[in-house]
C-alpha cells in the first residue's frame, strides 16, 4: 500500500459518560478497545487518560471500531454496541471525535453502557463516525432514573 495520504491525517477521541447516575455510581475501569492504529497494533485504552489520537501514516487506513469493557458492582460487563470511525470519509486534517457513552435498558431489569453518538468536530457526521450494533442484538431502549 502506498504511503500517501489517504482520509484524515489525525483523529483525536476522547469520551464521555451520560444518563443513570445511580447506574453510572457503580461503573469503575471503563476501557475502550480495538482501536488500530495505522502501524497495525491494537490497545485498550483508560478513558480517565488523555485523548486517544490516531495519526494517518498511509498504512491500515480504514474504517476501525470502538469497543468498551468495564466493571460494574466489581463484575466485568461489556458495552453494548460500538462505535465506528471511518478516517476515509473525512479530507486531510486533524479532527476531533467525542464519543458519548450513555446507560441504556436492553431488557427488564438488564442495564448497561451503550455507546450512544459521536460528533466529529462537534458536529453529527454519520459516515465518518457512526454507532453500530454487533451482528443479532436487538436495538437497545435508552432510558433516564
Amino acid at each position: 500500500m502506498s504511503n500517501e495520504t489517504n482520509g484524515a491525517t489525525t483523529i483525536n477521541v476522547t469520551f464521555k459518560k451520560t444518563g443513570c447516575e445511580t447506574y453510572l455510581k457503580d461503573v469503575s475501569n471503563l476501557i475502550i478497545g480495538n482501536m488500530v492504529e495505522p502501524g497495525g497494533s491494537t490497545f485498550w485504552l483508560s478513558i480517565d487518560q488523555a485523548a486517544w489520537t490516531w495519526n494517518n501514516n498511509g498504512e491500515n487506513v480504514k474504517a476501525f471500531g470502538l469497543m468498551g469493557n468495564y466493571d460494574y458492582q466489581n463484575e466485568e460487563t461489556t458495552a453494548y454496541s460500538m462505535i465506528v470511525i471511518d478516517p476515509t470519509k473525512l479530507e486531510a486534517g486533524t479532527y476531533d471525535v467525542v464519543v458519548t457513552l450513555s446507560t441504556a435498558e436492553i431488557g427488564p431489569g438488564n442495564n448497561i453502557l451503550k455507546f450512544e453518538s459521536a460528533t466529529v468536530n462537534g458536529s453529527s457526521n454519520i459516515e465518518a463516525a457512526y454507532p453500530s450494533t454487533y451482528p443479532n442484538e436487538a436495538p437497545a431502549k435508552f432510558y433516564t432514573c
